[in-house]
């Protein structure tokens, strides 16, 4: 009889379960999501992510209509956007969380200016007024042929890191650095902010590039760059500087104007 009693309450239990299954999945279907809250968007305004999402003008939408890794697709397709999180928050909630691209610099591209970030990926120019200081990469030229395609990727790659290095070596060398200039074929000049100083770098095999030896000589060049301008610059008379040279192997040459 005990052992009867059990059964009997273990059927009830699972008839139990299955009611409260069958009743969440009917309340979920009948979910209506009229609110979209979007996050993570400094330049990208909150308009151009629902276009993109396909979600614009759009005020109720059943739960079961909506596909979140579809919206996921579609926002990705944005030029600024490199990573994007959609999510269900009920009752009536879309969260759609985007991470945009960074620019680090500005390229000119002869015909045209670009955004670029670490990625070496090319972002529009655009929504500029909100993006302050960013130096600029000249003399780069993307020709037809594959091969000049290819140089000029490779001559992005070196500009940049030559960029990288100096964020992560000095804030205040960073800050002094307004353009890497690679049009000329000995050297890579980089411009001070104040004065246009050029400063004269090495130009760096492609091919070797990617080195270890290779960018030890880079840091070592830019840590004395950072020793000048946090302890020398201040000294001197700016003005009266004609150009900086770390060319030459453990040494830095200032020449001053006569």
């Amino acid at each position: 009889m005990k052992k009867i009693k059990y059964i009997l309450l273990f059927i009830v239990l699972v008839v139990i379960v299955i009611i409260a299954f069958l009743f969440s999945k009917k309340w979920r279907s009948s979910e209506v999501y009229n609110k979209v809250v979007i996050t993570g968007n400094y330049t990208i305004p909150d308009k151009e992510i629902l276009k993109y999402a396909g979600l614009e003008g759009v005020q109720n939408i059943e739960s079961k209509t909506l596909n979140e890794n579809e919206i996921v697709e579609k926002i990705k397709t944005h030029p600024d956007i490199k990573k994007v999180f959609v999510v269900k928050n009920p009752p009536d909630e879309i969260r759609i969380e985007v991470i945009e691209r960074n620019p680090i610099a500005i390229v000119n591209l002869g015909t045209e200016l670009n955004f670029i970030d670490e990625e070496i990926e090319l972002l529009p120019f655009k929504n500029a007024g909100k993006v302050y200081d960013l130096p600029l990469i000249n003399g780069i030229k993307f020709g037809k042929e594959k091969t000049d395609e290819l140089n000029a990727k490779n001559q992005l790659k070196i500009a940049l890191a030559i960029l990288m290095a100096i964020y992560k070596e000095s804030k205040l060398l960073s800050d002094m650095i307004s353009e890497i200039n690679m049009s000329d074929k000995e050297n890579i000049i980089l411009y001070t902010h104040d004065f246009a100083i050029p400063i004269i770098l090495p130009k760096y095999n492609e091919e070797l590039f990617e080195s270890s030896s290779v960018r030890n000589d880079l840091l070592k060049r830019i840590k004395a760059m950072k020793y000048f301008f946090e302890e020398i610059y201040t000294l001197e008379s700016k003005e009266d500087i004609e150009k900086i040279n770390l060319t030459y192997s453990n040494q830095l040459i200032i020449t001053f104007k006569e």
